[in-house]
């Protein structure tokens, strides 16, 4: 019987057939490429909660965390988590303003307007400042009793406003009279030659975030963007102009002045 010779560079039938089967393996590892997820990203500001927290920084910027959650009624511990993603998604921003974190929408302020409105985020200072605005050349002792504060609860507030620059005094004799500087009127003219900017920013850091937002209404201190993903759509209201926000709450002022009558 003839004997087959086998040449050694001949594999044999199952040898071959393996080896064959590994380089096939071995040369389609290089083509073969992981898909990308096809997971959309979650949006930031679909969070109802990371609304809310925009909208009243916009309309109270300069507001600590802590401000923010008993304004919104939740822990602060919660607060700052939602705040440190906003944060970072450059839609919020932060500054140090008397010891203390102070948030307000990204672009909204410049440097010079938010220790303003630090100050102002205290509801009685505001009430303060807001009275002496109504009654301009008041006396300490009637503004105390106006407002139901203590003399010594009062001269706090009414030093604070002062080094702010937002409040001027006379001397009368042994007595002081304050009335409201032309500061905050002036940060208030310049503030609304910048809101078209404001705007444009905003939109932007909210494409950024996987939105598709457009503006349903624009009205003078305020805009309503309606955002729209793979999660649906929602409405985020935004005060452009915080200024009139504040001089709003001159209706409490006047009701409060109206007992000196």
């Amino acid at each position: 019987m003839t004997q087959r010779k086998v040449s050694e560079d001949t594999p044999s039938r199952h040898g071959g057939l393996g080896q064959r089967i590994r380089r096939a393996l071995e040369h389609r590892r290089h083509f073969v490429q992981i898909q990308p997820s096809r997971t959309p990203k979650r949006s930031l500001m679909m969070n109802p909660l990371r609304r809310a927290i925009y909208h009243e920084l916009s309309r109270r910027p300069g507001l600590t965390s802590g401000e923010l959650a008993r304004a919104l009624r939740t822990s602060r511990a919660n607060i700052n988590w939602h705040l440190e993603k906003l944060v970072r998604a450059r839609l919020v921003s932060r500054a140090k303003v008397g010891g203390r974190w102070a948030f307000l929408p990204a672009n909204l302020l410049s440097d010079e307007e938010l220790p303003v409105f630090f100050i102002l985020a205290n509801t009685v200072t505001q009430r303060v400042y807001l009275a002496i605005r109504q009654r301009s050349g008041i006396f300490q002792a009637k503004l105390s009793k106006t407002l139901g504060l203590p003399r010594q609860d009062l001269s706090w507030h009414l030093n604070k406003l002062s080094r702010a620059g937002l409040i001027s005094t006379v001397q009368d004799g042994r007595f002081r009279r304050y009335s409201a500087s032309p500061l905050f009127d002036e940060m208030a003219r310049a503030h609304s030659r910048g809101i078209g900017r404001f705007k444009g920013t905003l939109l932007s850091a909210l494409k950024e975030d996987s939105l598709a937002p457009s503006i349903v209404k624009s009205l003078s201190n305020s805009l309503l963007i309606r955002m729209a993903s793979g999660e649906g759509s929602s409405v985020l209201e935004v005060v452009t102009d915080p200024y009139g926000s504040i001089l709003k709450a001159r209706e409490r002022a006047k009701k409060l002045t109206r007992k000196e009558k």
